[in-house]
C-alpha cells in the first residue's frame, strides 16, 4: 500500500469515527438542561408528556388566526385560551376544534401554563397560582419565574396555590407537608428543611430554588448540526488530506 493510499485509508476511518462520535454527539445534545431564557416550542399541550417532549400536539401555527409576522403568542394564546373552543387546521388542510378545558395547558415559547395559570416556577418543582376562578392568571411577573431565590410573594386573597412534581405529574398545595413529599428522596435537603424551627410558605419558596438546582429537568431540543459535521470531519483530515 502506498503512501497516498495508507493516508486515504486513515483519512476514511477517521470520517467514519468522526461520523459515528457525531451521531453519539447529538444523541446527548437532544436533552438540553432547562435554564433561565429556554425557548420552549409554542403551543397547546394535550397532556403533561406534550410539555415533557417540548412537543406540542397542537403546534401555535396550527391555530386559525394565528399570524406568525404579526401576532404575539402570549397575548395570542390567552385569548384563544379564553374561547369555548379553538379553531384549528392541521398541515393536511384538516379543521378542527378543540376545547381549552380539554387541554393540559400550553406555551407561548417563554412561560409554561397549566390551564391558564402560569408556572411562576419552573423546575423538578413548579409552583402556580390560580386565581379566583375569573382566569387569565395571576400576573407574578416581579417573582421570576425560572427557580431563583426570589423571596415570596403572598398572592391575592382568594387565590389559591399549589406545587406540581415535574416527574410524578402530581400537583398538591402548597404547604411544608406537601413540600416534604415532593422532595423526600434528598435526605440532604429534607433534613435541611425539617430541622427548621419555621416551616411556613415564605421559608419554602428559597428551597424550592434548591430543589430545582440540585434536580435539573431536560427537555427535548433540536439543533442544527450541518456546521457541526464539517468542523468534525475537518479536524479529523490526516495531514497532507485536501478535499
Amino acid at each position: 500500500m502506498s503512501r497516498k493510499e495508507l493516508s486515504l485509508f486513515l483519512f476514511l476511518c477517521l470520517s467514519a469515527l468522526a461520523i459515528n462520535a457525531q451521531q453519539t454527539q447529538v444523541i446527548e445534545k437532544y436533552m438540553s438542561k432547562f435554564e433561565e431564557g429556554f425557548e420552549f416550542d409554542p403551543g397547546l399541550y394535550t397532556s403533561l408528556n406534550d410539555w415533557k417532549n417540548n412537543e406540542p400536539s397542537i403546534p401555535i401555527y396550527w391555530i386559525i388566526g394565528y399570524e406568525p409576522e404579526g401576532s404575539d403568542p402570549k397575548t395570542f394564546l390567552s385569548q384563544e385560551m379564553k374561547k369555548k373552543s379553538i379553531d384549528c387546521i392541521d398541515p393536511e388542510g384538516r379543521t378542527f376544534k378543540i376545547k381549552p378545558k380539554k387541554l393540559w395547558g400550553y406555551s407561548d415559547g417563554e412561560n409554561v401554563y397549566k390551564d391558564i395559570y402560569q408556572l411562576t416556577k419552573v423546575g423538578s418543582i413548579c409552583y402556580f397560582i390560580e386565581d379566583n376562578g375569573k382566569g387569565g392568571g395571576v400576573d407574578m411577573s416581579a417573582m421570576t419565574a425560572k427557580g431563583d431565590e426570589a423571596e415570596y410573594t403572598p398572592p391575592p386573597k382568594g387565590a389559591k396555590e399549589f406545587l406540581f412534581d415535574f416527574n410524578t405529574g402530581k400537583m398538591m398545595k402548597y404547604s411544608a407537608k406537601s413540600f416534604e413529599k415532593i422532595i423526600a428522596k434528598d435526605g440532604i435537603l429534607l433534613t435541611e428543611f425539617t430541622k427548621r424551627d419555621k416551616r411556613e410558605k415564605e421559608e419554602i419558596f428559597p428551597f424550592i430554588a434548591k430543589f430545582n438546582q440540585r434536580h435539573p429537568i431536560h427537555f427535548k431540543v433540536e439543533k442544527p448540526m450541518e456546521e457541526e459535521e464539517e468542523e468534525t470531519m475537518e479536524e479529523a483530515k490526516p495531514e497532507g488530506v485536501n478535499n
